[in-house]
């Protein structure tokens, strides 16, 4: 058995981690979404969606003003 082999099967034998030992890191919602208004191809391409809801152009500074 090659020493590559050997790990792969070393790691097979392992037994997965207990559920209640495993920290959560996040939790994903992600809602239905409706197929409606699709953007045209050349405009798709420069925003780099096809579905105006999903298209949210950077705002620089946007974040700075929570106060």
């Amino acid at each position: 058995m090659n020493e590559a082999a050997a790990m792969n099967s070393d790691y097979r034998m392992k037994k997965p981690p207990e559920k209640e030992n495993v920290p959560s890191f996040a939790m994903a919602y992600v809602p239905y979404q409706q197929f409606g208004e699709i953007f045209s191809l050349s405009e798709a391409i420069s925003k780099g969606t096809i579905f105006p809801e999903l298209y949210k152009p950077f705002q620089k500074g946007a974040c700075r003003n929570y106060e």
